[in-house]
């Protein structure tokens, strides 16, 4: 760990003495949330054992409310006891340098952040001071890239130059590194500290099918997509009203662009193993998601998460990180 660093965490726990009543009001939000979304996805197959806890950092591939995300897999289908400090829409910058929302501690959520807001970081390092947990999982990333984001790390059909701006994506993959090693220099040095093994796994994601779908859209207010409108401003198309082997070809070549952001990215999560021996890379390409299983363009449907918390629980009993 970096001097930085070091001067971070002392920080860090300077902010958690700090703000301890803020931190019990956004554990509170948080267990009221479990609680619903428990009640809303009360599908339990195994009974939950207390011997396995794992705590959960990242973004809606952990807190999907729409649907049965990989927390929900892992938690009711494998029997693994998870507590999901997760966020939806979360970037890793939020994660690494970011506040809470204002919706997690008790005052409406909207609005800018409050100047009290307590750290994303502070509230990952308190949970590893409380519930001593066997093991991490990172998910995050994919909305750093996604989004308005991916406009410029994609050139234009027109302009005979390759489809994907090494450049930008490059250097931003720098920043996401810098700001991965952040959270997990942070994360085991509260692990030492606490006399804890806490093993790390970090996805890098699954390939996903940018064909225009969002979430939803409300009253001018939506939720995605977010590759096709960046894609259809650089000229690649997908036009579903064209002869569904035209259709096809153009969501390959979006296909194939996508796929060189989310192999470039777990190329950085695998150099993340490399380079701390308690992380742990779960690579989620191998596990084949057909288009027809994705809800839209950055979330499967339940079945495909289905299909990647297999995977997700086969790496964690691998590392003996058993229900």
């Amino acid at each position: 760990m970096n001097n930085t660093h070091k001067e971070s965490l002392e920080n860090i726990q300077l902010e958690i003495r700090g703000k301890a009543e803020l931190f019990g009001q956004i554990e509170k939000v948080r267990n009221d949330r479990k609680w619903y979304r428990t009640a809303l996805k009360s599908t339990t197959k195994f009974s939950v054992s207390n011997n396995s806890k794992i705590l959960a950092q990242g973004d809606s591939w952990f807190d999907y409310l729409p649907g049965k995300d990989l927390i929900d897999c892992l938690e009711l289908d494998y029997g693994y006891e998870i507590d999901e400090i997760a966020v939806a829409g979360s970037t890793l910058n939020d994660i690494a340098y970011g506040k809470v929302p204002r919706e997690l501690w008790g005052i409406p959520g909207v609005g800018p952040h409050h100047v009290d807001a307590p750290s994303r970081i502070a509230e990952l390092v308190i949970k590893i001071n409380s519930i001593k947990p066997r093991a991490l999982l990172l998910s995050a990333g994919g909305n750093d890239i996604a989004g308005s984001e991916f406009f410029p790390y994609i050139n234009n059909s027109r302009s005979g130059l390759p489809h994907v701006n090494d450049g930008v994506m490059n250097n931003s993959f720098g920043a996401l590194k810098t700001a991965y090693e952040y959270v997990i220099d942070m994360s085991l040095k509260a692990a030492l500290e606490n006399q804890i093994d806490m093993p790390i796994f970090i996805h890098g994601y699954s390939y996903p099918w940018p064909d225009g779908r969002g979430l939803l859209q409300f009253l001018g207010w939506k939720v995605g997509p977010w590759f096709g409108p960046s894609l259809e401003d650089k000229n690649f198309p997908y036009d579903e009203s064209l002869d569904k082997n035209v259709r096809h070809k153009q969501l390959e070549i979006r296909y194939e662009i996508v796929k060189t952001f989310i192999d470039a990215f777990n190329e950085m999560v695998q150099s993340l193993s490399v380079q701390y021996q308690e992380v742990f890379h779960i690579d989620l390409r191998t596990v084949q998601i057909a288009h027809e299983l994705w809800d839209n363009e950055l979330h499967p449907y339940p079945a495909g998460f289905e299909l990647l918390a297999e995977k997700f629980a086969f790496e964690l009993k691998a590392h003996k990180i058993i229900p």
